[in-house]
């Protein structure tokens, strides 16, 4: 992970985290560590919620977690495809684009998810088989945190630890954004 203030994190164990958690904006994951790397966590998916959206959940997981839905209704279930949220967000599903990690995939199986969002947030989500890849390029926001830092303009303080301090190591019942728990 690459903070909006430049830090390299990592995250180990299973679970939901935050990844964005502002008044306005709030985007969580469902991190699984994986044979592969060893305990590291991969991201599986993510909801997408806030007041910037009207509080609609929007989630994206990797290929074998499902469907892409918009509060628990699927959406864009056919490659490609488009789908508006009441002016609030435009969401497309193709597979155009540069990939965040370059690493060893087949450039003809990618699948892209964009989201066009209001208050200037564009998420682009990259489903693989078990995990996705996303970028999120968005501006600062009052209170912001989460395992994308808490964009500050100071990289040294956005440490895993440090933002485990300021949060939690995991996402509050009471905040839960995902339908439920995920046992992983």
């Amino acid at each position: 992970i690459k903070s909006f203030d430049g830090a390299r994190l990592s995250f180990y164990g299973d679970g939901e985290f935050w990844i964005v958690k502002s008044d306005a904006v709030k985007i969580q994951g469902l991190y699984k560590g994986t044979k592969w790397t060893h305990g590291l966590a991969a991201t599986s998916k993510i909801v997408v919620s806030g007041s910037f959206v009207q509080d609609r959940k929007i989630v994206v997981g990797s290929l074998e977690t499902g469907d892409i839905t918009v509060d628990g209704m699927p959406v864009l279930t056919s490659f490609p495809s488009t789908y508006s949220l009441d002016g609030t967000a435009s969401l497309s599903y193709n597979s155009e684009g540069e990939l965040v990690d370059k690493g060893d995939h087949d450039l003809a199986s990618k699948r892209i998810v964009h989201m066009d969002l209001s208050s200037h947030v564009r998420i682009t989500v990259m489903r693989w088989e078990n995990y996705i890849d996303f970028k999120i390029e968005m501006p600062q926001q009052p209170d912001q945190d989460g395992s994308c830092g808490n964009f500050n303009g100071r990289a040294d303080d956005d440490t895993t630890e440090q933002i485990m301090e300021r949060l939690g190591a995991r996402v509050a019942d009471g905040e839960l954004l995902f339908q439920h728990r995920h046992v992983v």
